[in-house]
């Protein structure tokens, strides 16, 4: 990655007011294994924590990170309640679970390696 545009990114994250801004900066960030990663993760899910559609995305990224420690990620977030409250409208066992607002057509889904 090229850190002059990590920056940029990073400073787009920060000052971003929409959701939808602050997601399409986290969303390349999430793909930038190292702190800065981590800390803006933190920060949307502190800001957008009480906003399901907004945490199921956050959900998504980090479900689509493309590591070997990706599945263990997913599954700490499970066992820290992190999913408590979202609507899983369709899951394959040991394949993979979507949520999201059907009517809206605002879906994301979490591909599972094994059962959780």
């Amino acid at each position: 990655a090229n850190p002059d545009g990590l920056v940029l990114v990073e400073a787009h994250f920060a000052q971003a007011r929409l959701m939808t801004d602050k997601v399409a900066a986290l969303g390349i960030l999430a793909l930038q294994p190292g702190p800065a990663r981590e800390q803006a993760l933190q920060n949307y899910y502190a800001l957008y924590r009480h906003e399901p559609l907004a945490i199921d995305k956050w959900f998504a990224l980090q479900a689509a990170i493309p590591e070997a420690e990706t599945l263990e990620r997913i599954k700490t977030l499970t066992r820290q309640h992190f999913y408590d409250g979202l609507t899983f409208h369709r899951v394959i066992d040991g394949f993979m679970a979507q949520t999201g607002d059907v009517k809206n057509g605002d879906n994301c889904t979490i591909n599972c390696i094994v059962k959780m």
